[in-house]
């Protein structure tokens, strides 16, 4: 999946201007990969055509949530309509494995506001993942 994200990041005209612009397009750029593949494999179990193929621990882990991550894509894509920046910390930390520091210094934000955005991320898709 680094590979893919990278083919996506190398074909994006200029280059990032900082670390902090690096990884923000480096999170949408691995949600949109792993929806990408969870999205293939879900069309896989509608009846697509399937071909062996050995996956590694990290793909196993999106097929088996492939389901789960479009819901969150989906959840996602409607968080941005009114709270952009909490779809920015949640892509960090979870489509990109960022800690806080790390999420806070990507974003320009505090520690304490990665925090808590991250906090009202995960209870709107908390929320949305219950409604379905």
């Amino acid at each position: 999946m680094v590979n893919e994200a990278y083919l996506k990041l190398k074909d994006l005209p200029g280059q990032a201007v900082s670390r902090q612009h690096f990884l923000g397009i480096a999170s949408k750029a691995m949600r949109h990969v792993i929806i990408d593949y969870a999205r293939t494999r879900s069309a896989q179990k509608r009846g697509g055509d399937v071909a062996h193929v050995d996956l590694d621990d990290a793909n196993v882990a999106v097929e088996a949530q492939a389901e789960e991550l479009l819901t969150i894509d989906e959840a996602l894509t409607s968080l941005a309509e009114n709270h952009p920046r909490l779809v920015k910390v949640f892509e960090c930390k979870f489509f990109t494995g960022l800690d806080d520091e790390e999420t806070a210094e990507a974003l320009g934000l505090s520690k304490r506001t990665a925090q808590r955005d991250w906090m009202k991320a995960k209870a709107f898709l908390g929320e949305h993942l219950e409604q379905r």
